[in-house]
């Protein structure tokens, strides 16, 4: 649904596919479990690539155990797509308030929802009701979560730092910029953040498989 409503609109975007790669049986097993999930979705068509045909698509990358082939992934430009539906939204009614945080949400009797803001410009305080709400917050969607739901549901967040990798076609000796490559899962750290003393704490880390 996506790329159809991008080539409709003219955003610029690419069908580039993605490999999940495995160097070991375990990750392996675990490439499967996601290939067996996307098997059950309608939209998310997933493959197990053969050595052959890996060797001879990409025959610097190195897969010892498999490589499962997410035939749908792609890349978008963000900017352009945030732009047309910021747009479409407001050709539709939709009203945004920009620099505007919200400050609490109460559940109404019957139904629906008491959302109040505060300007972060001049202060002012607003409330609006809705039938539904979607917290699509970002950063800030623990914080809205917690504003609603009871204290045992509450979510904290963590900071987590990605890591990259660099990938040099040329040999060592030769000066030159590395290609950028995001590695299918890159590794992450999880960390607490102490407020108080500016210090992160590493809680986890481990490989992602989808993305």
């Amino acid at each position: 649904m996506l790329y159809e409503l991008c080539a409709k609109h003219n955003i610029p975007h690419r069908n580039t596919k993605k490999w999940i790669v495995a160097q070991t049986p375990e990750q392996w097993e675990a490439c499967l479990r996601v290939h067996e999930h996307a098997q059950s979705l309608s939209d998310a068509p997933t493959r197990i690539v053969g050595s052959d045909e890996a060797a001879r698509r990409e025959p610097h990358v190195k897969a010892d155990a498999g490589i499962v082939e997410s035939e749908t992934t792609g890349i978008v430009d963000s900017h352009s797509l945030m732009t047309y539906l910021h747009g479409d939204f407001e050709d539709r009614g939709g009203d945004c308030a920009f620099k505007t945080r919200v400050t609490a949400v109460e559940p109404i009797a019957g139904g629906g929802y008491k959302i109040t803001a505060v300007s972060d410009e001049d202060g002012s305080v607003t409330s609006f009701t809705a039938d539904t709400l979607i917290n699509s917050a970002g950063h800030g969607a623990c914080e809205i979560n917690n504003m609603l739901l009871p204290e045992d549901r509450h979510r904290t967040p963590y900071y987590a730092k990605g890591t990259y990798f660099s990938l040099r076609l040329f040999p060592p000796s030769h000066v030159g910029p590395g290609i950028s490559r995001h590695a299918a899962g890159p590794r992450r750290s999880w960390n607490s953040f102490d407020i108080g003393s500016g210090r992160a704490h590493p809680l986890w880390a481990g490989c992602g498989m989808g993305g």
